[in-house]
């Protein structure tokens, strides 16, 4: 009766033992998929605000447009003909201007989050590399450890049985 104990307080130690590590293991997958997760957000509102970027640029280039054709109408209609050539000089450096200031202006920004969404793609696939390598390195660890934890276990019942039946025989003697 002793001895069936003693096998199941050490089944029960490395069960243990074992389920620990288990969940060592599936935290640390919990944290990658989270990571994953969180890194695809993180790539939605990147391509979300270069989309709001472009949308604004052409909203703006549109504006600017209907301003000018509205603004180049009302002079004419003010002037008449006579400055026309006048007009259609200064509306032409009016757009050149317009031109570099959005140049100046949204260039940089777009440049910029081009390049935090390559960026940030490019981390998300070195991520996810690693990820499929750390799964891969679970997955053959698990294999070892249970041929492990099974070897250990046997070893330790036989020697546990080894030493019942020498407990006997020297029981015995005496």
């Amino acid at each position: 009766m002793a001895a069936v104990k003693q096998k199941n307080v050490y089944d029960t130690m490395w069960n243990n033992w074992f389920n620990a590590v288990k969940a060592l293991n599936t935290a640390g997958k919990q944290v990658e998929e989270l990571t994953l997760d969180t890194l695809s957000l993180q790539q939605e509102n990147w391509k979300r605000l270069a989309t709001g970027i472009d949308a604004l640029e052409q909203e703006t280039k549109q504006s600017l447009k209907e301003a000018n054709t509205q603004m180049v109408d009302y002079l004419k209609q003010f002037t008449g003909d006579t400055n026309s050539t006048q007009l259609e000089e200064w509306n032409t450096k009016w757009l050149h201007y317009f031109e570099e200031l959005h140049q100046l202006t949204h260039a940089p920004v777009k440049t910029m989050t081009t390049t935090l969404t390559q960026s940030q793609e490019q981390f998300t696939e070195t991520l996810k590399q690693l990820v499929s390598q750390q799964e891969k390195n679970r997955e053959e660890f698990q294999k070892q450890f249970d041929t492990f934890l099974t070897d250990v276990k046997k070893a330790q019942k036989d020697l546990v049985a080894q030493f019942e039946e020498q407990t006997k025989q020297y029981a015995g003697k005496k």
